[in-house]
């Protein structure tokens, strides 16, 4: 499995680290930010996952680059019409191969489902500070109402004939 000290695959929420501090993404952002992590904590594959509607919020000078990156197989949005839009998309990957998961997301909607996400090393977060850089730490998701609500929804499915 992977850790927060390095490990086998990573996966990034590319549409939310793209966004950190800012209101639109920054597609140069987040390619600091995942060069950063891996300089920081080396995996030995990745995964950048970012929403469909991706492509049509950046700025139009990052065009090019995006279409390179997706093209180059270095960014990956989910099929068309996928239930829970990118983030289930990038979890259910992360699932699959056990990576770590870089966001700033806590992910409530989907705690029932993948309760890994609470698991020590599972979930990176990260910042960039002014004059430093990229900052990481590891993260536990926020169990806010959302969360709280689909779990009991799953445990109430659970003991149901």
């Amino acid at each position: 499995m992977a850790s927060a000290r390095g490990g086998t695959h990573l996966v990034v929420d590319g549409s939310n680290i793209a966004t950190e501090g800012r209101t639109m993404p920054i597609l140069v952002q987040l390619d600091e930010a995942v060069r950063a992590l891996l300089e920081h904590l080396p995996h030995d594959a990745w995964t950048v996952v970012v929403d469909a509607t991706f492509e049509h919020r950046i700025d139009p000078s990052e065009t090019r680059m995006y279409d390179e990156a997706l093209a180059a197989g270095e960014l990956l949005t989910p099929p068309a019409g996928t239930i829970g839009r990118g983030d289930k998309f990038l979890l259910e990957i992360a699932s699959r191969v056990a990576a770590t998961v870089f966001s700033n997301d806590s992910f409530q909607e989907f705690h029932a489902e993948y309760p890994w996400l609470f698991d020590d090393g599972r979930l990176i977060g990260g910042k960039p500070v002014p004059g430093i850089g990229w900052v990481f730490a590891e993260r536990s998701p926020v169990r806010g109402p959302k969360s709280r609500m689909v779990t009991q929804a799953a445990k109430r499915a659970r003991k149901a004939p």
